[in-house]
């Protein structure tokens, strides 16, 4: 479910950033539509689970800085 949240999220912000459209209530319901479709179809696929989008590898950006990129600042290899 949060998952599913966050593709509602980021392609909402990904329409509004590209279309611009604020003004029109037609548009705006249209891409709300668009975006349910997109996220129910996601999920009848099998895309919005943990595989999809893994918490390991999301969560390694968080502590590489320039300086420590290739080598791990912590013993276990995790941060």
């Amino acid at each position: 479910m949060m998952r599913a949240l966050s593709l509602v999220i980021l392609l909402a912000g990904y329409w509004a950033l590209l279309s611009g459209q604020f003004h029109n209530n037609f548009l705006i319901a249209c891409g709300v539509v668009c975006i349910a479709f997109v996220v129910w179809m996601a999920s009848r696929m099998g895309l919005v689970d943990d595989e999809g989008a893994p918490r390991a590898t999301t969560s390694g950006c968080c502590c590489t800085s320039p300086t420590s990129f290739g080598r791990s600042s912590s013993p276990t290899g995790t941060c």
